[in-house]
């Protein structure tokens, strides 16, 4: 999993960017504006619904053997979730 933005979030951000660019046309066009950016609102309430809970993540650190203070290491840190 990555923290880098999914195409369907750049898609949706480009078309909330463009209609908002509509509204230099004319001012109805901030209904469909308030209308399309309440349905992504709804989205992202489902989708934070739908994420487990705290309880279920364990979370741990793996570290190089041995490991050496004051020497540049990487430490690799472990999340996870059953669900």
């Amino acid at each position: 999993m990555s923290l880098a933005p999914q195409p369907r979030l750049l898609v949706a951000l480009l078309i909330g960017a463009i209609s908002v660019l509509l509204v230099l046309l004319s001012p109805l066009f901030w209904l469909i504006v308030a209308g399309y950016h309440l349905a992504l609102l709804a989205l992202v309430v489902n989708d934070g619904r739908r994420l487990p809970g705290k309880r279920g993540f364990a979370a741990s650190r793996v570290l190089p053997q041995p490991f050496s203070l004051g020497e540049r290491q990487s430490v690799q840190v472990v999340v996870g979730n059953p669900a």
